[in-house]
């Protein structure tokens, strides 16, 4: 647990401080590399659901967590080559620090000014709902706690449970979620492939997702994130009929997000119709950031508590 502590004490001091780490984070070769298993048994229907999509993650997750277990293990060295790999595996997993560098251009933007090469890292954040004609201040707000969870404390549950290879079993998942494949008609139809993906990585998300909101409401207004939290409704299926995790979490951590810090007040009138407020400001946005570096630092705070109550026994 030692190790573990400080692997994610130095892992976040890298991703919050240190940003030519993310010159690093290229994550093609997966994708790349999906595709190539895929093309193995692209006839097989048996393989294009839960079975095609754990066999794409099954020979990464072995080989990170048979690295861990031997070369690497916390027995050799000190546990010096151990902490060393945790770092370097977690820091690559981690993606928070887009999500930072996309409010901050995004702050700093006026009307009429052209996005350029910021739109690419704004539309990993945003995707398709990122318009630069609209105002997308109440969206990104959404991104902010919802991604938060997916590029931040999902990683760090997954690393505390299962290692580096955990951290990069969690990657893995989100990856094949966010990019899906593009079946044409003269493939098999690869639909299930895509459904299963996503549904992997809404359970991956599921526990770590409720640990964030609970970490948003101690960081925030405690009643009324609990209240918000109470409102939603996580029974709406996914169009297969099956519990649309995904949509659970993203309502769940939206929700207790906006309750904490009051996201409502954070709209302002239209300039034509002064009684619709349907415009956010970027405040709003700033104060979603603000609550996610709190809750950050409450749980870096328990990391540092659990350290320090290991060594003092």
């Amino acid at each position: 647990m030692e190790i573990n502590c400080i692997v994610i004490l130095s892992a976040l001091a890298l991703e919050l401080f240190f940003k030519p780490t993310g010159r690093f984070k290229g994550f093609k070769w997966f994708i790349k590399y999906r595709d190539w298993i895929i093309s193995l048994y692209r006839e097989s229907i048996y393989w294009n659901g839960v079975l095609g999509v754990l066999s794409v993650i099954a020979i990464p997750f072995v080989f990170i967590f048979i690295l861990q277990t031997t070369v690497f293990s916390s027995d050799s060295y000190l546990g010096v080559p151990a902490v060393l790999f945790g770092i370097i595996v977690l820091v690559y997993c981690l993606r928070y620090h887009i999500l930072n560098q996309v409010i901050d251009q995004l702050s700093d933007k006026t009307e009429g000014q052209s996005y350029g090469k910021n739109k690419e890292a704004i539309m990993e954040v945003m995707g398709k709902k990122f318009n630069p004609s609209e105002n997308n201040n109440e969206a990104l707000s959404k991104a902010v706690f919802v991604q938060a969870n997916d590029r931040l404390y999902s990683v760090l549950f997954w690393f505390l449970i299962l290692g580096p290879a955990g951290a990069l079993l969690y990657r893995m998942s989100a990856s094949l979620a966010k990019y899906t494949i593009n079946s044409t008609a003269a493939e098999i139809e690869l639909d299930d492939f895509d459904s299963n993906a996503k549904r992997l990585f809404g359970i991956l998300s599921w526990i770590p997702a409720r640990l964030s909101a609970a970490g948003y409401a101690l960081a925030g207004s405690f009643e009324d994130a609990i209240n918000h939290w109470q409102e939603v409704n996580t029974n709406i299926p996914t169009s297969q009929g099956h519990y649309n995790y995904l949509r659970s979490n993203e309502d769940v951590l939206y929700n207790t997000g906006a309750g904490a810090i009051d996201l409502g007040r954070y709209y302002v009138s239209d300039e034509i119709d002064p009684d619709d407020k349907s415009y956010m400001s970027f405040d709003g946005v700033k104060a979603a950031q603000g609550l996610v570096l709190r809750t950050l630092l409450i749980w870096a705070a328990v990391v540092v508590l659990i350290l320090l109550a290991s060594w003092m026994s």
